[in-house]
C-alpha cells in the first residue's frame, strides 16, 4: 500500500511537470506572438518558468509588459482597449483633461 501512493505521488509530479511545462511554452509562444518578447530570449524565459512559482511570475510580466516588437495586423493589448487603467485615470485627472481626450491622444479611441 505505501508502495502505491509513493508510486502515485511520483505520477502526479511528472503529470504537474508536463502541464506546467506547457504552461508556461504556451505563455511564452503567446508573448512572442504579440510582440511583447523576443524570439532570442525564449530560453531565459522557459529558465525562469521552471522556477518555483515562475509560471505565475511570467505571467504576471507578460501582463505588464509593453509591446517590444509591432507584429502587422496584431494592435497593441494597449492600442486595442478602449479603457482607462486607474492610473491613466489619475493622469487624466492631474493634467486636467478628459479620457476621451486622452485615448484620442494615444490613439486608443475604442
Amino acid at each position: 500500500m505505501t508502495q502505491d501512493i509513493v508510486d502515485l505521488q511520483a505520477r502526479v509530479a511528472r503529470l504537474e511537470k508536463i502541464i506546467t511545462e506547457r504552461e508556461v511554452n504556451d505563455l511564452i509562444a503567446r508573448a512572442i506572438a504579440l510582440g511583447r518578447i523576443t524570439t532570442h530570449a525564449r530560453a531565459f524565459y522557459e529558465d525562469v518558468g521552471h522556477q518555483e512559482n515562475g509560471f505565475e511570475k511570467l505571467k504576471d510580466f507578460f501582463l505588464k509588459q509593453p509591446v517590444i516588437i509591432p507584429v502587422p495586423g496584431v494592435p497593441s493589448a494597449v492600442a486595442a482597449n478602449p479603457f482607462l487603467t486607474d492610473c491613466e485615470k489619475n493622469l487624466c485627472r492631474q493634467l486636467g483633461i478628459t479620457e476621451e481626450q486622452y485615448l484620442a491622444k494615444t490613439g486608443r479611441n475604442g
